[in-house]
C-alpha cells in the first residue's frame, strides 16, 4: 500500500469514527441520558457557618434575599442592618 493511498485509508476511517461518534452522542442527548439534570433554587443544600446542613427547600413559600459575603471576614460592620433582616 502506498503513502497516499494509506493517507485516504486513514482520513476515511476518521470520517467513519467521527460520524458515528456524532450519531452515538445524538442518540445519548435524545434519550435523556446526557442531558443535564434541571434544579431549582429548593434542590440546594449548603453547609453552614457551624457546620451543619441548610437544606433550601425549608424556604419554600417564603420571600428569600441571597446576599454574598465573606461570613468569617472582620470587616463588615456595614452587615449589621442586614443581619436584623
Amino acid at each position: 500500500m502506498n503513502r497516499l493511498t494509506l493517507i485516504k485509508q486513514l482520513k476515511i476511517d476518521k470520517m467513519k469514527i467521527t460520524g458515528g461518534l456524532i450519531i452515538l452522542l445524538s442518540i445519548l442527548f435524545s434519550t435523556g441520558i446526557l442531558q443535564a439534570q434541571r434544579k431549582s433554587f429548593y434542590d440546594f443544600k449548603a453547609v453552614t457557618i457551624n457546620g451543619g446542613t441548610f437544606d433550601f427547600s425549608s424556604l419554600k413559600g417564603k420571600k428569600v434575599l441571597i446576599v454574598n459575603t465573606a461570613s468569617e471576614c472582620g470587616f463588615t460592620p456595614q452587615y449589621k442592618d442586614l443581619q436584623k433582616l
